[in-house]
């Protein structure tokens, strides 16, 4: 999980500092001020939760929010993008957020399986 998170932090600092060396004004759209608050919301939440809660809901968050930034780069942005530099960036940064979209849902099915393989099984009665 910590490995998980050490390299959301890297590779997202790296993306906004590409973003600034591209001149990239992607902040001003509406789509990323929807993001920006789904994140946001998405901390709040964070934020209520510990211990295994904590996990459990960070990594659903990570699939949800990865998924919902694919699904934007796929339907909103690729289709329409007229800045070519923007188009090539774009496709740069897709295959990261497949990339941990992947990761995150892997982790999610771990931490499922975990949390299923503790439950207290009731013995079979054999008689």
């Amino acid at each position: 999980m910590k490995s998980f998170a050490a390299m959301m932090i890297t590779h997202h600092g790296e993306a906004k500092q590409k973003q600034a060396k591209l001149k990239l004004k992607t902040e001003e759209s509406g789509i990323s001020t929807a993001l920006q608050s789904d994140a946001g919301s998405t901390l709040d939440a964070l934020n209520a939760n510990t211990g295994k809660d904590f996990d459990k809901s960070y990594i659903a968050a990570q699939v949800r929010e990865h998924q919902k930034v694919l699904d934007t780069i796929n339907d909103q942005l690729l289709p329409n993008v007229k800045d070519e530099r923007l188009k090539a960036y774009l496709d740069e940064i897709k295959p990261k957020v497949e990339q941990h979209l992947q990761r995150a849902k892997q982790l999610q099915q771990t931490l499922d399986s975990k949390s299923s393989s503790t439950t207290p099984v009731a013995p079979e009665h054999k008689g």
